[in-house]
């Protein structure tokens, strides 16, 4: 299974002991939005911490595009907004979808049991690794 498949069974797996398994794929796309944009903004923190001019041509180029430095940190925050807007919708069309949702669900349960048991620690790492690699990627920008 993929990364994103084993996230949406251990939340199916997870949601439906407690009755809730509706509630799985809603909280799995958002889930996956964010850990896909946690990864994909910690890519481009490291590019601003091993390239420095890659910080300052993207800053010359918002300024020239722009002509305004305040301009900038709305905007930079609506690229924000955007991003994870974007990548939400990707994710919710693609895998997030009920078609593609009921198929994971299906592989799921193909699972052996002790396999449909053990769900939950093969999607752990899956899970730890974007939050640890943006909060690591935080600390170094912090000590830049």
């Amino acid at each position: 299974m993929s990364p994103l498949k084993l996230i949406y069974s251990n939340l199916y797996n997870d949601f439906k002991k407690r009755g809730n398994e509706e509630k799985a794929r809603i909280n799995g796309t958002i889930i996956s939005t964010i850990l896909i944009f946690l990864l994909l903004f910690a890519g481009f923190l490291l590019l601003i911490i091993y390239y420095p001019d890659f910080e300052q041509k993207s800053t010359n180029f918002l300024v020239r595009l722009f002509d305004d430095k305040l301009v900038i940190k709305g905007i930079s925050k609506m690229f924000l907004i955007a991003s994870f807007g974007i990548i939400y919708i990707l994710v919710k069309y693609t895998i997030g979808t009920e078609a593609s949702y009921n198929k994971i669900i299906e592989e799921f349960y193909l699972l052996p049991p002790e396999q449909q048991k053990g769900i939950k620690k093969r999607a752990t790492p899956y899970f730890m690794t974007p939050i640890i690699l943006f909060v690591v990627t935080m600390i170094l920008l912090m000590n830049k």
